[in-house]
Order: C-alpha cells, then structure tokens, then sequence
C-alpha cells in the first residue's frame, strides 16, 4: 500500500471513530440517551404525544386530565428550547464527518462499521422489534438527528448539512 494511501485511510479513520465511540457507549448506555441525542430525543417523545392526543376521542371516555397533561407535555417541549451545541457530541461529531474533505467515503466507513457493530450488539430478536434511537447504530438515525438538531444552528451550518 503506497504512504499516500496509507496516510488516507489513517484520516478517515481519525475521523469516523470518535463518532463510532460515541454511538457505542449510547447503544450500551441506555440511561443517558438524552445526553447523546437531546433534540432529536425530544422530537421523538413530541411525535409521540401528539399521535397520543390524535387519537384521543374526545366525544368519548377520555379523561380531561389525561387530555390537558399530554397536551401541557406538548407545550412543555414545544417550548423548552435547549442550546444544543454546548452538549449533543454525536451532532458535532456527525457534523465534523460531513465537513470533511472525503465525506463520502467516511460516510461509507461509518455505515459499514456500524452495520458490524449492531451485528454485535443487538440479538435478532431485539431486531425484529422497533429499535430504541441509540441501538439503532444507523446513518438515518444519525441524518434525523442532524437534521432535528439543525433548526437550532446557524445558517452557515444548515447550508452544509442540505
């Protein structure tokens, strides 16, 4: 293998497994999800609450107060809006990868490490159910959390991301 090639992958991996790292320890630490995927943990929990309240009958049995408490979770996260770039690493990391002069074929690296690493990780049954986001080990995943996490960020970093 030639040095230039050599120095080539060095740079890719430099680059990929800080992120891979990051992914691991949120796939074994399911306590601390929020500190990995913060916006993106939020948005998921607002979908769920809203498909809640859409499903509601509200010419039914439901009880007005299960109604206003999901509907108060609602506005409590519409509203909480978090600084994300003082603690979602995965984002910067990600958004580090998508900088990089051969982004593509990190991303590549990153897809098939991580494809390995769920292997490894999660059971085949676990596979069959909905994964939770951090066992996931997924660029989709990685991709919705960015581009939750981008309503937040600057406009020179929306750009690099779409």
């Amino acid at each position: 293998m030639s040095m230039k090639y050599n120095k080539h992958l060095k740079t890719m991996y430099a680059t990929v497994m800080p992120l891979k790292q990051q992914l691991i320890q949120a796939a074994r630490d399911n306590i601390n999800i929020v500190e990995y995927f913060p916006e993106y943990s939020k948005f998921v929990e607002l979908c769920e609450l809203q498909l809640q309240l859409a499903r509601f009958n509200f010419y039914g049995n439901e009880n007005d107060t299960i109604v206003y408490e999901v509907r108060r979770k609602i506005f409590e996260l519409n509203a909480n809006k978090t600084n994300i770039n003082d603690h979602n690493i995965i984002f910067n990391l990600f958004f580090n990868l998508l900088k990089a002069p051969n982004m593509l074929m990190c991303l590549e690296l990153l897809t098939t490490e991580l494809k390995q690493e769920r292997v490894r990780l999660v059971s085949a049954s676990e596979l069959a159910n909905q994964l939770p986001i951090q066992k996931s080990l997924s660029l989709e995943v990685l991709w919705r959390n960015a581009i939750v996490c981008s309503q937040n960020q600057s406009t020179n970093i929306q750009k690099i991301l779409f």
